[in-house]
């Protein structure tokens, strides 16, 4: 008799995954996409596969158990909220979802306790980084420059703060994109749920230390930057100092002192968190991690199993009924494009056909031009919007490595962003700014995202990415030889969700 309910459960349980399988699909299909597009770092991998280590062993010790409740119901109103969303929510916001579902599901009313980080780890696998950059930069870049610009106060220096830029005894320090602490923020927040799933903390327990993995790597970005800053003020007027510890060594060095400090501040966290659930653990507790508290009675049982397979028909058609709705963005006109960009008379060129296809997508109106040695993307863009994207991604996606270098001020005192995109022996200088007709500019895209949020800028924007073969002084160890101008025919953009 048990042999045949554990054999029901599982053929419920295939069943269940096919329907999700099938509800989802779209969502499955993008994440398997942005896996492979590799447009940015593919960290959630590494998350994704320590998820399914612990979710394997959980299996191997915990035995099945019959019977969903207040679970199912939850997973059903996950693909519920999904059907509603799907229209107009973007991709990422519908992975949340698929998520929650799936976990709901397939989780039943298993015991929870200590699943809380398993459950963190499967959510971070999703593409984030991307849009932590776009959303999270500017706001994490503007609080680093604040507490450097306290810290280096206390410390006795003249310093003041404009936005993201310092200046320190007269000389303007930028805290650029890649200063943001994004990469260290996924990192920190992967640690802090690898602890929570070792040390098998509870729901709250583990927020709480996700919360304060988030201060850990606010401090510890701000010692980076007050030390950086330091060692450049200090390199400045000493040659010895400056040709006995090189910038970039000591780059390198400073960033891994304070992400082992926020690491193991996050450990010690764990530690003192794991010794507060001890009590609590001694007595074998059935909680459940779900929305709605379970609650057992053939009506709940009833109303789950009724919704589920229904909402997960619908979820599946959802694309065929909502394709042409998705994705529109006005088109917009300029009435001029420029003729000439940091000194360089503009030719107009045809749009590649990755660029063609992208610009029917994007929110204005995009032109490719060249002068015979460099390449330009102009996009005129008549309101805020996602899919003006940073150029790294795209290179990224294009197999290149990507070596971020200083700002770069041209002959008009504008300031570009600039990395170096390597690939094959051959490396690209890529700059880029954004700027608006009332004379504000920008060398990142959050950092104008969010002025034109606020209603700081009014549009039509301008966005310009120059591409040019690097030299080998800028490509600094990217290359081995020198590079030919053979790329500039490389598509600039892809399309993005």
């Amino acid at each position: 008799m048990a042999n045949t309910q554990t054999k029901e459960i599982r053929i419920n349980r295939i069943a269940e995954i096919v329907c999700l399988a099938a509800a989802f699909w779209p969502i499955l299909l993008w994440y398997a996409s942005r896996v492979l597009d590799r447009s940015d770092e593919p960290w959630g991998l590494i998350s994704l596969a320590t998820a399914a280590i612990f979710l394997f062993q959980d299996r191997v010790h915990r035995p099945e158990e019959s019977g969903v409740k207040g679970a199912k119901l939850n997973g059903s109103l996950a693909v519920v909220s999904y059907i509603v969303l799907f229209p107009f929510a973007p991709n990422l916001i519908l992975g949340f979802l698929v998520i929650a579902a799936l976990w709901f599901i397939l989780s039943g009313d298993r015991p929870q306790t200590g699943r809380a980080g398993i459950f963190g780890l499967v959510l971070i696998s999703l593409p984030l980084i991307p849009s932590l950059n776009f959303y999270g930069g500017y706001p994490m870049r503007l609080v680093t420059a604040a507490g450097t610009r306290l810290l280096l106060a206390c410390l006795g220096m003249s310093v003041s703060q404009q936005g993201t830029m310092l200046t320190v005894q007269n000389k303007l320090i930028a805290i650029d994109a890649p200063c943001s602490g994004i990469s260290m923020l996924w990192a920190s927040t992967y640690i802090s749920l690898l602890m929570a799933t070792i040390f098998k903390l509870s729901v709250k327990k583990t927020l709480l230390l996700v919360l304060a993995t988030g201060g850990f790597v606010i401090t510890a970005n701000v010692l980076r930057a007050a030390s950086l800053v330091m060692y450049d003020t200090i390199a400045g007027h000493q040659a010895a100092i400056a040709s006995a510890m090189p910038e970039p060594t000591v780059h390198v060095g400073v960033g891994l002192l304070v992400f082992v400090f926020s690491s193991v501040s996050i450990i010690l966290l764990a530690l003192k968190l794991q010794k507060l659930e001890a009590p609590q653990n001694k007595a074998p507790q059935k909680t459940s991690l779900t929305i709605l508290p379970p609650a057992a009675g053939l009506k709940l049982r009833f109303l789950a199993d009724r919704l589920f397979i229904p909402a997960c028909l619908i979820a599946a058609c959802m694309p065929l009924l909502t394709h042409s709705g998705r994705n529109v963005t006005a088109q917009y006109s300029p009435p001029r494009w420029p003729t000439k960009i940091a000194g360089h008379t503009l030719m107009a060129m045809a749009l590649l056909p990755d660029e063609d296809a992208f610009s029917k997508e994007f929110p204005g109106a995009m032109k490719r031009f060249n002068d015979g040695s460099t390449a330009f993307i102009v996009r005129a863009v008549n309101r805020e919007t996602r899919q003006l994207h940073p150029s790294s991604d795209c290179f990224r996606g294009l197999g290149y490595s990507i070596t971020f270098r200083p700002l770069v001020v041209d002959q008009e005192s504008n300031q570009w962003n600039a990395f170096v995109a390597a690939k094959d022996g051959l490396a690209l200088l890529v700059m880029e700014r954004v700027y608006d007709e009332q004379g504000k500019s920008w060398t990142d895209v959050s950092s104008w995202y969010w002025a034109a949020v606020l209603g700081q800028t009014k549009g039509p924007w301008w966005a310009i990415t120059m591409v040019r073969p690097a030299t080998a002084a800028e490509a600094q160890s990217a290359l081995e030889e020198e590079p030919t101008p053979e790329p500039l025919a490389h598509p600039l953009h892809s399309p993005r969700s």
